[in-house]
């Protein structure tokens, strides 16, 4: 039986999560601290996200709290999808931890803006997709995950770019039936039929079509001076988490039951569209970062539970000392 080494311990360990909170805490924490003002989110442009943008209506701290309990509502659901799921074949809860761990060194996301909530949406669009594998209820599946895209839509109107990589990624756990077709596309309509009713009785018609308008507004592609070099580091990072994921997949993929493989596979599919939109329109890049970061956490978290190697130890420690670089950087750069 071969040794545990440093990774191993924190990986499986049942005290990682609790320090990890705690870390995590301190983070937002400090943060708070040393920013002081809310920075306003200029990518919901959406009347209906104006509407209802917190983070310039609450008290910073109030938004903090609410944002907080947010994600550590979405950390926890990730401990219900791997128990649901078996993505890795430990009780582990790494994929947790390193969720909560890159939230909290971002100290641009720790408001009320609709990258929050996409990530929300997003996670039970996964769920849902997840749960469509060899199911006989795989039409109602199909269903609920798209509407859930759609409504995250609501708030975040570009996110439809993912919709058919979205449905074209899950045809390992449902054929692309045309019942499956017909219930994805009725999904993601069903909220904008709320939508409407609610633009019909407040008068303003606007507020249905706007969303259209926003998916089919581009901003020039490939711009990236439009990203703050905090977002340009924190990529960076995930690029290399995601990199080191396709690399296990690869080298370590025979290891896997044909289902854990269909997830890990569709996990690393959509980031690669998710990375490949914020390069294209980097305006989406903060929006898309809480959702890249709920796709990767997984990802690595499977990476650091099922390998046990002298080099993975060293990625590892690696990996924590770069998260810490990046709190730091976060801290001295203004974003």
């Amino acid at each position: 039986m071969a040794r545990k080494n440093f990774q191993s311990n924190v990986a499986t360990g049942r005290w990682t999560l609790p320090v990890v909170i705690m870390a995590s805490a301190l983070f937002w924490g400090t943060t708070a601290i040393i920013f002081p003002t809310p920075t306003p989110d200029t990518t919901g442009s959406y009347p209906l996200w104006l509407t209802t943008n917190l983070s310039l209506v609450l008290p910073k701290w109030a938004g903090q709290i609410i944002t907080f309990l947010l994600y550590a509502l979405i950390g926890n659901l990730l401990i219900e999808l791997n128990n649901k799921f078996a993505i890795i074949r430990t009780r582990a809860t790494v994929q947790t931890s390193f969720f909560y761990l890159l939230i909290a060194v971002c100290p641009f996301v720790h408001q009320i803006y609709t990258g929050s909530l996409a990530a929300l949406g997003m996670f039970l669009a996964l769920f849902f997709i997840f749960r469509s594998y060899q199911s006989p209820s795989g039409n109602s599946d199909f269903f609920n995950s798209f509407c859930f895209i759609g409504g995250t839509s609501l708030f975040f109107p570009q996110i439809l770019y993912l919709a058919p990589f979205w449905l074209l990624s899950a045809a390992k756990f449902q054929p692309l039936s045309l019942r499956n077709l017909c219930s994805a596309i009725i999904g993601l309509i069903f909220p904008y039929w709320f939508l409407f009713g609610y633009a019909f009785f407040w008068g303003d018609i606007t507020l249905f079509y706007q969303p259209f308008i926003d998916l089919t507004t581009f901003t020039p592609s490939f711009q990236l001076s439009q990203c703050s070099w905090n977002e340009i580091v924190v990529y960076a990072y995930m690029l290399l988490l995601y990199l080191a994921a396709i690399v296990h997949r690869v080298l370590n993929g025979h290891r896997n039951n044909i289902r854990t493989s269909a997830f890990l596979d569709f996990l690393i599919t959509v980031s690669f569209f998710i990375f490949a939109l914020g390069l294209i329109q980097p305006e989406l890049s903060i929006s898309l970062l809480p959702v890249l970061t709920l796709f990767i956490s997984i990802l690595i978290g499977q990476v650091f539970s099922t390998t046990n190697t002298k080099a993975s130890n060293i990625f590892f420690i690696a990996s924590l000392a770069m998260l810490l670089f990046l709190f730091a950087f976060n801290l001295w750069m203004p974003f």
